[in-house]
């Protein structure tokens, strides 16, 4: 396929084409098939399967190289990116398993930058607030442990379990699979929305915490500080985005809410262990908390006030997801009609 013009030709042909049969082939013929259509189609993803060791050049070159394990030999599946036993499951791979991976990967990217700028915006408006003194509002130890140990449960059990329709209906719905093809789960968009929605976010909750809890006073007459103002928005923001992993699982089970738990229970605990130690200066930060009892108020309200906004941009979403939906399927079945029709 030296030729210029053969190539065009051949390209034009297998777009034509809804699948193609390459028989006899050497295994440096099918390397360069599949390099030839992942060059000259750059946004398309490639993908190999092969069951021998004349089929490893071709799986390496793909963007994705499935092996088959048989009678053949194991090394197809040691240079592929998967494996499976059958070629069948090859459908179980790509519409449940690829599917469902690629919901959940893309979902806890956007997430782990939301959780993270939530957290930085109210150090970023009390530095604004104190004329960029450089002090901060959160305890020197906690700064260290919010993406190690209060946050990182949640997220872990979604991207490992979390499944938005069942096996049997993604099999027998292939539609749902063009979500990804789509990019209506990790794109742009989605990634600038989670941007602006944890600027909000973490910007209401030093608002509350600053303009509001500020000038609380206590059960025993204690007035507010700047430590208690940090102690706020931290253990805020930790149940807010604990609460918003929550809301947007697709299904809730007792692993799920018993990872939320302990996230939040983490903070409760690590903050009573480091507060009986005198030199420290997070030293007897639990009772200061629990002396202000008004702070769990705004806690609740500060993790369910973006609630109303995801509800109804999740709705709008789901909407346009299922009006697409029933397009395409309804272009798969006049397809099907057409095939049948010619043969």
């Amino acid at each position: 396929m030296s030729d210029t013009n053969v190539k065009d030709l051949f390209l034009g042909l297998i777009k034509d084409c809804q699948s193609v049969i390459a028989c006899r082939m050497s295994p440096k013929q099918k390397s360069d098939l599949v390099k030839f259509m992942k060059y000259n189609n750059p946004s398309k993803t490639v993908l190999a399967v092969g069951d021998g060791a004349n089929d490893v050049a071709m799986i390496t070159q793909a963007h994705v190289g499935v092996g088959i394990s048989g009678m053949e030999g194991s090394q197809a599946v040691s240079s592929s990116d998967y494996s499976i036993s059958e070629f069948q499951q090859l459908a179980t791979l790509i519409l449940f398993h690829g599917r469902e991976c690629y919901r959940r990967n893309s979902y806890m990217i956007s997430y782990n930058f939301y959780k993270n700028i939530v957290y930085s915006m109210p150090l970023v408006c009390a530095s604004w607030v104190s004329g960029w003194s450089g002090q901060t509002i959160y305890d020197i130890y906690l700064l260290q442990v919010y993406n190690v140990a209060f946050t990182c449960f949640p997220i872990i059990i979604f991207a490992v379990y979390d499944q938005e329709f069942t096996k049997e209906e993604l099999m027998n719905r292939p539609s749902l699979y063009s979500k990804g093809l789509r990019k209506n789960v990790l794109s742009w968009g989605k990634y600038f929305y989670a941007m602006v929605e944890a600027i909000i976010h973490g910007f209401l909750v030093f608002s509350l915490a600053y303009y509001v809890f500020d000038d609380s006073f206590g059960q025993n007459g204690e007035i507010n500080d700047m430590r208690n103002d940090g102690n706020m928005c931290y253990v805020s923001v930790v149940v807010a985005v604990t609460v918003k992993i929550l809301y947007d699982s697709s299904n809730i089970n007792m692993l799920v809410l018993f990872s939320a738990k302990a996230s939040i229970m983490a903070y409760y605990f690590f903050v009573y262990v480091m507060g009986l130690f005198p030199e420290l200066p997070i030293y007897n930060q639990l009772e200061e908390i629990h002396a202000f009892p008004q702070q769990y108020f705004i806690m609740t309200l500060l993790a369910f006030a973006p609630v109303p906004f995801w509800k109804l941009f999740q709705g709008l979403n789901l909407i346009m997801e299922e009006q697409q939906e029933e397009i395409e399927e309804a272009i798969a079945e006049e397809s099907k009609a057409k095939l049948q029709m010619s043969l």
